[in-house]
């Protein structure tokens, strides 16, 4: 995956694909959901799912598109960290290993199927 921080439509579209029943919102059932379809096996859910709720401005329980876009501006200089921390050979891209020790990091796990497959759909340009 080469640098490049997730476009606007992007992060549409990862916000719908966990939005499961469509309410602009996601909750922890949802997120779930989500990273199961996304191929990942949540090892700590809690911890993981706090770290999402870090961003529930309103406090309901529930993180709504301009919540989780907000976040994801807001993170984006923290976002060029990670990825340049993950970055070990300074390539400018993310290997398997890398990506899968990222998210052992934040209590998830996947199979390298599973992170190809990752990788492959957010490199668009195809350089790996």
């Amino acid at each position: 995956m080469s640098r490049k921080v997730l476009s606007d439509e992007d992060l549409k579209t990862l916000f719908q694909n966990f939005d499961r029943n469509g309410d602009g919102e996601i909750s922890k059932s949802e997120f779930r959901q989500g990273l199961s379809l996304l191929g990942l096996r949540v090892e700590d859910g809690d911890k993981t799912w706090k770290y999402v709720l870090k961003n529930d401005q309103d406090g309901n329980g529930k993180i709504k598109f301009e919540e989780f876009k907000n976040f994801a501006v807001y993170r984006n200089g923290e976002l060029q960290k990670i990825f340049d921390s993950m970055d070990k050979d300074g390539s400018g891209k993310i290997s398997e290993e890398n990506l899968l020790e990222a998210l052992k990091e934040y209590g998830l796990s996947a199979t390298k199927s599973k992170v190809r497959k990752i990788i492959k759909h957010f490199d668009k340009n195809g350089d790996g």
